[in-house]
């Protein structure tokens, strides 16, 4: 019932980190208005977590005011205290998360259509299976950028640059904290396990032995490949 209240409230966030630093995460200079889930959205999953990475500063800010308001019930208060004191902890998860999405939804998005070319079907598993591979198996989402930042870029770029914020009257968070050793294996190890299982339900969704897939035969840009 106060949704509407805390969409307002971020929005006049976002405008005091433009006014301060004239950009945020992403180097977006505009403020975010559609922020609201609306479950028929295809993509409702993967744009928010696009805006998270990018509202990082916004959204502290936020909790911060609401953890530092004595107007707000003391159970508003630790839950805001506790959501601010764990973003530092979920940069790198929130990155690495929003940048699967998006590469699963663009895959998706081709064969969202009307009339979908079934020759192409086996290059575009093909193509996505090896890019999958090449970002999160092989470790390039660190550093790929040829099409632009990824959400983990965005994300380790506005939390490492963000400033400290206070709130409660001296306490201070930062929202960027250098992993562990040992949670950067776990998270590399979590994403490992999450790509396997993907590859293997694409190869059961589109095997060899499918007649879609055997229409790959007529793909003439293999062909003059």
């Amino acid at each position: 019932n106060n949704s509407e209240e805390w969409k307002e409230k971020l929005l006049l966030c976002q405008r005091q980190v433009l006014g301060s630093s004239g950009v945020q995460g992403g180097d977006m200079k505009t403020v975010i208005r559609s922020i609201s889930f609306a479950k028929q959205r295809f993509d409702s999953c993967a744009t928010p977590q696009r805006q998270y990475c990018c509202l990082q500063v916004a959204i502290g800010m936020l909790l911060a005011h609401v953890a530092s308001d004595d107007r707000q019930s003391n159970v508003q208060r630790c839950r805001a205290r506790r959501r601010l004191q764990e973003m530092s902890q979920n940069v790198l998860t929130a990155g690495i998360s929003a940048s699967y999405s998006e590469e699963c939804i663009r895959f998706i998005r081709k064969f969202d259509m009307q009339d979908h070319d079934p020759a192409l079907t086996w290059g575009q598993k093909h193509d996505f299976a090896q890019r999958m591979k090449y970002l999160f198996l092989d470790g390039h989402i660190w550093h790929e950028a040829s099409e632009g930042n990824t959400c983990l870029q965005i994300a380790l770029k506005t939390a490492t640059e963000a400033e400290p914020i206070y709130y409660d009257d001296g306490q201070v968070v930062r929202l960027w904290c250098k992993p562990s050793h040992r949670e950067m294996t776990r998270m590399s190890d979590s994403v490992h396990a999450v790509v396997d299982a993907m590859n293997a339900r694409l190869d059961a969704e589109l095997p060899l032995s499918n007649l879609a897939v055997k229409f790959t035969v007529f793909d003439l840009s293999r062909w003059y490949s």
